[in-house]
């Protein structure tokens, strides 16, 4: 009887670690690709900008 409810309160707490893993995997899952995306955008925007401030001193040094 003893035995049974070690193995049981074992088997809880498995479940219970499972499940939160699980869920901060799946919290990860969904928050990183959003993450990447806004990293993305900053790094697009930085670039436009970059190329916005470059582009008169590159078309001003060709010609």
């Amino acid at each position: 009887m003893n035995e049974r409810r070690i193995t049981t309160a074992e088997e809880g707490l498995v479940v219970l670690i499972f499940s939160t893993i699980s869920s901060v995997l799946l919290i990860e899952v969904f928050l990183l690709p959003a993450y990447w995306l806004i990293l993305l955008i900053l790094f697009i925007h930085s670039g436009t900008l970059l190329i916005s401030y470059t582009a008169p001193v590159s078309d001003e040094m060709l010609l």
